[in-house]
């Protein structure tokens, strides 16, 4: 009975052995005197780094994957064993069916062979006949769009000319499971609007993909499921709003903490205990489009402060901010609460921060006192807010049918 699964990695461990220096400089003329003085000391050690750690891993037939993390974290080691390249300190991996990959840009390309020669030759090394790859070469050439310069070495291209041939060899030798790790990001608009369509193409034709991407947008749109890498480990996997949201989640949290303590000018104000809460005051960490949102700050007042805001922000995960909002704090109580009341969210999917300071009416702002939250609904849409809309689709009544004219009889003598 054939396996339902395209990709299997069980107990999969890989380790480097990496050559450090134990301790001072070492320079070639260092090391030249003390070869002739017979009085040269080995200055580095052996270490053994571990990149991926019993590594537990099944993608379905047919399913598209994303792999996040961060650098370091074994997304690409992990590509690599898959693809053959690097093989296993223990545990397996097992891929089933033609493989083909875009690891690096050009990789597996020889600079001075012409493009033509290069698709022959990587055709022929993903599996195909020769005569298979001749009879697909034309279309791998339309494809990337090169003909004008298929027959010129390769170095001679651009970094965008090399995705374009290495995609198209990727992809038309109609590989059973497509694996990519980041070499998407290159490429102008109208080439990636073509290979997104490619791809969308393999979904629906039933091919496995497996993506390694920083981009945790497309991640969410576009694949099935999703698997966070850290320290070579799987830190979660399964729907990818829920993994990329943990993600976020940690990483935003870590940010906070390792950002620099600033101490707060003297305003004579403290703000603190930032809360998120619902419309209903309950704390809440994801909420719909249509829901209510109140940001709730504790307040400690020791003088008056002329001039003063208590600003807010809502900012997107890239950035983008999509709301500000002020409120003078000129006279502010001894002990008080401050709470900005957002009726209707109307934001699209996505994960956001809320920021709170205090700005003076001269000198800087107050450390900004920061929370975050997600959106998630069921009917995901293009840009950033859900503006009050709705369709409405008229039928047109038929238009009249023009009178036929009366025929004209000629008569004799008329």
């Amino acid at each position: 009975m054939s396996s339902p699964y395209a990709i299997e990695v069980r107990g999969l461990c890989k380790s480097f052995r990496r050559r450090v220096i134990r301790g001072g400089v070492t320079t070639f003329k260092t090391q030249l005197v003390g070869l002739l003085t017979g009085k040269r000391r080995e200055k580095f050690e052996w270490r053994t780094a571990e990149v991926l750690k019993e590594l537990q891993l099944q993608v379905p037939a047919g399913a598209t994957v994303g792999i996040i993390g961060r650098n370091g974290s074994g997304k690409s080691t992990l590509l690599k064993i898959l693809t053959g390249i690097y093989s296993p300190t223990s545990g397996t991996a097992v891929v089933r069916g033609r493989v083909s990959a875009l690891l690096e840009l050009g990789a597996g390309f020889h600079p001075e062979f012409s493009g033509r020669e290069n698709v022959l030759i990587n055709g022929v090394i993903l599996g195909l006949s020769r005569s298979e790859v001749r009879d697909r070469l034309d279309e791998i050439i339309d494809f990337a769009e090169l003909r004008d310069v298929i027959d010129e070495p390769v170095r001679t291209y651009s970094s965008g000319m090399y995705m374009r041939l290495a995609f198209s060899v990727a992809t038309l030798v109609d590989p059973d499971v497509l694996i990519i790790d980041e070499i998407l990001s290159v490429g102008d608009e109208h080439f990636s609007r073509k290979s997104r369509n490619k791809m969308e193409e393999f979904k629906a034709r039933g091919k496995t993909m497996l993506l390694v991407t920083h981009d945790l947008a497309t991640v969410e749109r576009w694949c099935d499921s999703a698997v966070w890498l850290e320290g070579g480990r799987i830190a979660a996997q399964g729907d990818p709003r829920e993994v990329v949201a943990a993600y976020r989640k940690v990483i935003a949290e870590q940010e906070a903490q390792s950002a620099p303590q600033v101490p707060a000018p003297p305003l004579g104000l403290e703000v603190s205990g930032l809360r998120v809460l619902d419309g209903g005051g309950q704390p809440r960490a994801v909420f719909g489009p249509d829901d209510g949102l109140v940001a709730e700050v504790d307040l400690e007042s020791h003088r008056e402060l002329p001039g003063a805001q208590l600003r807010a922000e809502i900012v997107r995960h890239d950035g983008l901010v999509v709301y500000g909002a002020a409120t003078p704090l000129e006279s502010p109580p001894a002990l008080g609460v401050a709470r900005l009341r957002v009726d209707r969210l109307a934001l699209n999917d996505g994960e956001y921060s809320l920021t709170v300071a205090v700005a003076p009416a001269e000198g800087a702002a107050s450390p900004a006192l920061r929370g975050v939250f997600s959106v998630r609904s069921n009917a995901p849409a293009a840009g950033v807010v859900r503006l009050p809309c709705r369709w409405e689709i008229v039928v047109r009544p038929p238009a009249p049918a023009p009178v036929a004219a009366s025929p004209h009889v000629a008569q004799a003598g008329t």
